[in-house]
């Protein structure tokens, strides 16, 4: 058994009012038993939150992409990295983005709030409940563990535990961020990780 490794980044956006924060996940197959029948190893997919960040408010678009970067070029992201990015209300730094040379494949992504699931013309639209919903059952099941003694963990948890699927929250960008870089893990294939926080 050869288990791959994959890095996702969760970028939630914030507006005027709203901060911006970014989460990375490492998602890897935990090896298990082999099968009684086909003697295949049997593995289970985790997914390890790595780093989570609420950044101040009032950066700039630019500020919030060289921050980008920085955490780009962290010695422990040494596996491929994808980023899924709400593009809900920032088509214009979804171009800067797509300008800045980050090496590694952005979705955007457009937060909805009604049912409806697909491409359109400036991301791909994914209802709220889903990315919030898929978060909340993946922590309740374990698929989702959460690193110690990462930077922001306490806000982190406080929004985790008040997680609100189908009202609206002024705090709930790191939630965002996390359920962002989830939802990209769950659409691709892939390895233990060390259980240390980044940064």
């Amino acid at each position: 058994m050869n288990p791959d490794h994959h890095f996702f980044l969760g970028l939630d956006l914030g507006l005027t009012t709203d901060p911006t924060a970014l989460a990375i996940i490492h998602r890897w197959d935990e090896p298990g038993p082999r099968n009684p029948v086909t003697w295949e190893f049997q593995s289970r997919r985790r997914y390890d939150l790595r780093y989570a960040e609420r950044l101040p408010l009032g950066r700039t678009w630019t500020a919030i992409i060289d921050r980008v970067k920085c955490v780009l070029r962290h010695p422990d992201l040494k596996y491929p990295v994808s980023m899924a990015v709400d593009a809900t209300s920032a088509s214009a730094v979804m171009e800067m983005l797509d300008h800045a040379n980050l090496g590694i494949h952005i979705t955007p992504v457009i937060i909805t709030p009604g049912e409806h699931h697909g491409h359109g013309p400036t991301g791909i639209r994914v209802p709220r409940h889903l990315l919030l919903g898929a978060l909340k059952a993946s922590l309740e099941s374990g698929d989702l563990r959460i690193c110690p003694g990462m930077m922001d963990l306490a806000p982190l948890t406080e929004e985790l535990s008040n997680i609100q699927i189908n009202r609206k929250d002024k705090k709930d960008d790191l939630c965002f961020a996390v359920a962002l870089a989830l939802w990209r893990a769950r659409l691709s294939p892939v390895g233990p990780v060390s259980g240390r926080p980044m940064f």
